[in-house]
């Protein structure tokens, strides 16, 4: 009990000690910082779209290797004749044509997400690129 007491007044007093003018480390700033953006993108749009870019860029060499080794699959499960192998070559199958439509319809789903949270107009204007942008490096 003393443990729980004497954690919630050290809680209040740093909430005090941060927050109130005067009490402490809180007071008025006078001078202010300015922070430069160290991305190449402006917007969380725009960072978005270049990491889904990347990930679509990774994701689509993935996807052909994993049908070749279905295929393969397919191939071995025939000739040895068992059911247990061809079905798990189905379910490679299935779940890599899963994965490919999912990244075929990820400009729609992102702006779907976008006219939610933006608005239908916002959204057009916000409609996110796939592109990757090299950075920004200031000297």
């Amino acid at each position: 009990m003393l443990k729980k007491l004497s954690t919630l007044l050290g809680s209040i007093l740093a909430f005090i000690l941060l927050t109130v003018p005067g009490a402490g480390l809180a007071g008025e700033v006078t001078d202010f910082v300015e922070f430069k953006n160290p991305l190449a993108w402006d917007t969380l749009n725009d960072l978005v779209g270049a990491v889904l870019g990347m990930l679509v860029a990774i994701a689509i060499p993935v996807a052909v290797v994993m049908f070749l080794l279905a295929g393969v699959k397919f191939i071995r499960a025939g000739a040895s004749g068992n059911s247990g192998e061809i079905k798990k070559a189905k379910m490679a199958l299935l779940w890599t044509m899963v994965g490919l439509a999912i990244l075929a319809s990820l400009s729609g789903i992102m702006y779907m997400v976008n006219e939610f949270f933006l608005g239908e107009k916002q959204a057009q204007e916000a409609q996110i690129q796939y592109q990757i942008k090299e950075p920004i490096i200031n000297d």
